[in-house]
């Protein structure tokens, strides 16, 4: 070293010479892996950085928007930030979401143990959605996207029934409805008109699949409530009669009550659900969705009122704040009242907020019953409907409107996306007339006596619907019905045994599935699995799902609806799943008229080809098996 000259040692670049503010500051942007698998290991100061609560609250609730209710998480959210261990917790939702995706890779890959993977997921309820999701939209150029999109809507499906099913279930079997008492809690701890809302907005949760809205997301009515408050100022200053009118008349007046052209839309399947009446233009709504949607605002602006089952149509009854007439007035209780509250037939109003902006004179009501010939106990058709009965009237409207699309020829319109609110009826409805199905069925399970005629007719529908197609829901089963039928059902038939039908696919969830070989036959079997064809006679569009020289191959849990002659033999018969249907069918070889032209095959088909297929290949004009282990061929 020369004489004179000096060094200056260098100082070691290091992340912990920035400030802690600006240290924190980054590791927000951080991705939390990252920060879990390195940065908190890179020292002790930075570690202590790397760990702090408020740092992985904000990971928690931004890495993931649904939380199963265990979790509390909304309640979390609320108290102090040292009360949890956020970290853990957030390590908690990875760990199980590294789990649904190795069970959801396993129900990809086989039929074998494929319903007791798919009620793994199913249990981890809605910490399970937001991987869902994402596999729902996974993008067109995944090399199996049609049966990720497929089976993940399934598994959404099944959650979502469980959260109407479970409201449902906790609905007070017998519940008497006392005006002006909507203060009442009830057991699960919410009022009586907030239970009702819920309990209609159950029915939703069945044609929901992966669209936005959510029993729990009551935002939307929160919202109208909070624009109607904005929109009339001094309304609070109001008499109850003047609150009630100017509701109805805002309220119509945005076009969110009633329905355009009743004769002709009255019937379609969208009318029947809460969440699609609000969300979706036209805000079409039957009569009952129309009073429920104004009871849930005018509760939500301090008004009492609530649905009247009058006969053929839903009208609304409002009353007045006790001590205090419609007017405004002061009001003195009546002979034969009880703690100063008024009977149901003494000061109210009825509003009818599907048909007009008034009010509805008592008079012509009962002028309405003695022509229907039931003037004796007026009073029980003109007071607040029992909310199980308006849940069921509800469950047999969506049941009408079923079999209006089976009779024909004036379809109902399906449930309409958030995507496509234009759409027409089509044979995209096949999915949602089934859901709705399920939601009828499912509501008289869960709402009416199980020793009835009714209940015992629902529970063989749901038999019905387990022998004629695919379905999860054996867990719903296995949770919900078996236990009703074991305090009250009927015994004496085995055959009838929900635990029966559970064993039974429980059993052949464990079956592997037998390979047929082409080798294996001597018959000339012309299609392969994955084509698509037109039934040359009845001209409906289907896609090859099997074949057999000797019959359809089936599994013994599948009912094939046979649209061939029985005593036909010594030819090829092919199982198919068309487009008009839910059902596998069975069809004859000369039937079939190949189709390879994309343009041909709507859409809709897509949706129900996942449960059989990988995607479909442009080139080959045909969808590409996912079931190679039954026809490994093909």
């Amino acid at each position: 070293m020369e004489s004179g000259t000096t060094t200056t040692p260098r100082v070691p670049a290091s992340l912990e010479l920035f400030p802690n503010e600006i240290i924190l500051h980054i590791l927000y942007f951080l991705p939390p892996e990252d920060n879990l698998l390195c940065f908190q290991l890179l020292s002790k100061h930075l570690n202590d950085l790397a760990n702090k609560p408020l740092l992985w609250r904000h990971h928690c609730s931004n890495s993931f928007k649904y939380w199963n209710p265990d979790h509390e998480f909304q309640k979390k959210l609320e108290g102090p930030v040292s009360d949890h261990d956020w970290k853990r917790l957030f390590i908690v939702r990875k760990e199980r979401n590294a789990r649904i995706a190795h069970l959801f890779d396993g129900i990809l890959a086989t039929k074998l143990g494929r319903l007791r993977k798919f009620e793994q997921v199913c249990h981890m309820g809605y910490d399970a959605k937001d991987f869902l999701l994402d596999q729902c939209h996974v993008d067109d150029s995944v090399e199996d996207v049609l049966a990720r999109r497929y089976h993940a809507n399934s598994l959404l499906d099944s959650i979502h029934r469980e959260v109407a099913i479970k409201e449902w279930m906790s609905f007070p079997r017998e519940l008497d409805v006392i005006p002006r008492h909507d203060n009442v809690q009830l057991s699960n701890g919410r009022s009586l008109n907030a239970t009702v809302e819920r309990s209609i907005a159950a029915f939703d949760m069945f044609i929901l699949h992966d669209q936005p809205g959510d029993i729990d997301e009551a935002t939307m009515l929160d919202n109208l409530a909070t624009e109607f408050r904005l929109a009339n100022e001094g309304f609070d200053e109001l008499s109850t009669r003047e609150k009630a009118l100017t509701l109805n008349r805002w309220l119509r007046s945005r076009k969110l009550l009633g329905m355009d052209s009743p004769a002709r839309n009255y019937r379609r399947l969208r009318n029947c659900f809460i969440s699609q009446a609000i969300r979706f233009k036209p805000h079409r709504s039957l009569p009952l969705v129309s009073s429920a949607i104004y009871c849930s605002i005018a509760g939500r602006l301090g008004i009492d009122a609530k649905p009247c089952l009058f006969p053929s149509h839903v009208h609304t009854l409002v009353f007045p704040p006790p001590g205090v007439s419609l007017d405004g007035l002061p009001s003195e209780p009546r002979e034969g009242d009880e703690d100063g509250e008024s009977s149901t037939t003494q000061d109210s109003m009825h509003l009818d907020p599907y048909s007009t902006d008034e009010e509805v004179p008592r008079d012509s009501l009962l002028a309405l019953l003695a022509n229907f010939g039931w003037q004796a106990n007026a009073d029980i058709f003109l007071s607040p409907g029992q909310p199980r009965s308006l849940i069921m009237r509800l469950a047999h409207n969506i049941r009408a409107t079923f079999t209006s699309d089976l009779s024909g020829p004036n379809q109902p319109e399906p449930y309409v996306s958030a995507f496509d609110t234009s759409r027409p009826a089509s044979s995209s409805s096949v999915i949602n007339r089934d859901a709705a199905l399920l939601a009828f069925v499912w509501a008289r399970l869960m709402l009416l006596p199980p020793n009835g005629l009714e209940w015992i007719d629902s529970l063989h529908r749901i038999f019905d619907r387990f022998t004629t197609s695919w379905i999860g829901d054996t867990w719903l089963i296995e949770k919900y019905i078996c236990p009703i039928y074991d305090s009250t059902g009927p015994h004496g038939q085995a055959l009838d045994n929900p635990r029966n039908l559970v064993k039974a696919r429980r059993d052949l969830d464990n079956i592997t599935p037998w390979p047929r070989r082409r080798t294996d036959t001597k018959a000339n079997v012309l299609y392969k699995v994955g084509q698509v064809f037109r039934h040359r006679r009845l001209n409906f569009l289907g896609v090859i799902t099997g074949w057999a020289d000797d019959g359809p191959l089936v599994m013994p849990e599948d009912v094939i609806t046979s649209i061939v002659d029985p005593g036909e033999k010594g030819t090829v018969y092919y199982t198919c799943i068309r487009m008009d249907s839910m059902n596998r069918v069975k069809v004859l070889q000369h039937a079939i008229l190949p189709v390879n032209d994309r343009a041909q095959i709507p859409d809709e088909m897509f949706e129900l080809a996942g449960l059989y297929f990988k995607r479909f290949d442009e080139k080959k004009g045909m969808f590409i098996s996912n079931i190679r282990e039954e026809y490994p061929d093909d």
